[in-house]
């Protein structure tokens, strides 16, 4: 490094010759080379960014006052460590915090162009207020804080008299949600919606309802051996609370650590060649009959943990033939093949069914499990191949390698607990965004019920706190109304189980008769979120 540097920098003595003080051919391509340097480093650089001599300083050849300031990422959901340089007071360069034990001194391409917004000039720096009419190119003049924040005050006083319901909060993803989504919206007893048209909605009402936890659906990349890349980009995509810097690097080690094997199904192959194992191209929004195949294969090959199903899931509980639960005061029954009868599913000693039908005081009662192999009997392989555009042989083969590898019955120890030991997971996050992504992603946790790899060593996870949702009960209550509905259409015959999306509060702005809503939105507050782009039929 230091030959280069001696052979390369030349002084002004070398560059000139000392007999004629002309410039030499070698000194002359070394200016050229440096100035070409600097004009091509300049038109990259956002207007405002490069340093005036006066902000350097009268004498720039003197060292320059630099200082690093950690901070954090703000537009990514896994807020990043981050460490800005600061050159003389102005930030020239971001990168990510080496003692971070997210991204560990990482940073995607976001992250490093958030620099982009401190110097942009055309950032807004100041109130804006509209002049003429819309839906025609906006002029806008400049307006003082205390102007524009009367304007909107007003306005949320006068809408509150009436219905506070009319204004909409659009939230974005906001950094600090008990003050923006929750206290704000609170108190002026606004309408909150999604950020955008439909993102993964549909993945965590379905697992929410099914499971009863609030997340997209990832692998346990720490002890999986077994992975379905189902909808997701291996190489430059996120999931579930985390962004595109950790999963990757998961995968990775979970690839050198454990041998992963990777099966990706998506109808694109993407950037994913160098990290999958498999590939199933399958035809878009066929998500859901490729599932039920694969439990239908699991059920036939007899992968099924029925210790996990008793004890975990309603698989056991009697159903009547009118399709809703056997109940004995409020409770529901499950067959125990100890007493020959029903007995509540929480019974002391109960050894329940999962399979049969019985009669009981003159109904026909059939376990749960029992009922769900009888729905899935028609869905075989054969029957999903024309529909998905994936042959038989291989949906069967992907179903058992799933069985085989999930280990059922298997056991590991970690910080001295006993765990069930399940190494067969999913990556299945914005795969939801489909016409039948929430029934898909429940079909999706039923074919890991069945191998009882839900929330364990090497399983699928979908949440990392582990509480259970309201939604996992609410949505279980939900009841049918008549018109008129709200813009929301909650509660209605169109979608009672509801995401409150702003695609669909879009939607029912453009026909409010078509859907029965008598009342609209008279005023949207828009909070890091894009209506332009994030609203359907906008």
């Amino acid at each position: 490094m230091e030959k280069l540097q001696r052979d390369d920098v030349l002084t002004t003595e070398e560059m000139d010759t000392p007999d004629t003080g002309k410039i030499t051919r070698r000194a002359f391509l070394v200016r050229l080379g440096a100035l070409g340097a600097g004009l091509v480093l300049h038109s990259f650089l956002p207007q405002g960014l490069e340093m005036s001599a006066e902000e350097a300083g009268p004498d720039i050849s003197k060292e320059l006052a630099e200082r690093w300031v950690p901070t954090t990422c703000w537009i990514g959901k896994q807020d990043c460590g981050m460490l800005a340089r600061v050159v003389n007071g102005r930030v020239v360069m971001l990168e990510g915090h080496p003692a971070h034990p997210r991204n560990r001194g990482t940073l995607c391409p976001k992250g490093i162009a958030q620099i982009m917004a401190l110097y942009d000039p055309n950032r807004v720096t100041t109130p804006l207020i509209r002049t003429n009419e819309k839906g025609v190119p906006g002029v806008f003049r400049e307006a003082t804080w205390e102007e524009a924040l009367t304007l909107i005050a007003e306005k949320i006083k006068e809408i509150r008299a009436r219905n506070p319901k009319l204004i909409i909060w659009q939230k974005g993803r906001s950094k600090s949600t008990a003050l923006y989504d929750d206290a704000f919206v609170k108190a002026i007893g606004a309408t909150k919606i999604t950020h955008g048209a439909f993102c993964s909605d549909a993945n965590y009402r379905a697992c929410e309802y099914t499971i009863g936890f609030h997340g997209g659906l990832h692998p346990d990349f720490k002890h999986c051996r077994y992975m379905l890349a189902w909808g997701w980009d291996i190489t430059s995509s996120g999931g579930n609370l985390l962004c595109q810097i950790t999963w990757p690097r998961q995968l990775l080690e979970a690839r050198e650590k454990n041998g992963l094997k990777v099966v990706l199904i998506d109808p694109r192959r993407r950037a994913a060649g160098l990290q999958i194992d498999e590939w199933l191209p399958i035809r878009p929004g066929t998500d859901l009959a490729l599932a039920l195949a694969l439990a239908n294969v699991l059920v036939q090959l007899g992968y099924v943990d029925r210790t996990y199903l008793k004890q975990y899931t309603n698989a056991p509980f009697l159903v009547q033939e009118d399709g809703y639960f056997f109940r004995v005061e409020g409770k529901e029954q499950v067959w125990d093949e100890r007493t020959g009868s029903p007995q509540p599913y929480d019974a002391p000693g109960v050894e329940p069914a999962l399979e049969g039908e019985f009669t009981y005081a003159g109904r026909k009662l059939k376990p749960a499990f029992q009922v769900f192999k009888e729905h899935i009997a028609g869905y075989t392989p054969e029957w999903a191949a024309p529909i998905c555009g994936v042959e038989a042989e291989q949906i069967r083969r992907i179903a058992r390698e799933l069985g085989e590898h999930a280990q059922i019955g298997s056991t590991i120890t970690i910080d001295g607990v006993e765990l069930p030991y399940r190494p067969v997971g999913v990556m299945a996050y914005h795969v939801s965004q489909q016409e039948l992504g929430f029934q898909f992603i429940r079909a999706l946790l039923i074919v890991f019920m069945l191998l009882g790899a839900v929330e364990v060593p090497g399983g699928i996870r979908s949440t990392f706190d582990r509480k259970i949702h309201e939604n996992f009960w609410k949505l279980d209550q939900i009841q049918i109304k008549d018109p008129p509905y709200d813009f929301t259409l909650k509660d209605s015959v169109y979608f009672p189980i509801n995401s409150v999306s702003s695609s669909i509060v879009a939607k029912v702005m453009l026909n409010p008769e078509k859907y029965g809503v008598k009342d609209l939105p008279e005023m949207v507050i828009v909070h890091m979120a894009n209506p332009a782009v994030g609203f359907a039929d906008s």
